[in-house]
């Protein structure tokens, strides 16, 4: 994202940055192939960032998530 400023004068920005995410996903055969695992790495390069002013995002993380379909 680029610079964004942060009062609606445009007395204030907020510095630009860049986040990458990755994530892989199956369908589990186990399950009747109604199943799917995913794993996907958020901010993969640790950028600091804040899209509000003095609240910053997360840093690099993790989520797992299993996700099954009722019918």
């Amino acid at each position: 994202a680029g610079r964004r400023f942060s009062k609606a004068d445009g007395s204030a920005s907020l510095p630009p940055y860049t986040v990458a995410d990755a994530q892989i996903s199956a369908r589990l055969a186990a399950l009747g192939g109604h199943a799917r695992l995913a794993f996907r790495l958020d901010n993969l390069t640790d950028a600091r960032y804040s899209v509000i002013p003095r609240f910053p995002m997360p840093p690099r993380h993790i989520r797992l998530s299993l996700t099954v379909d009722a019918f």
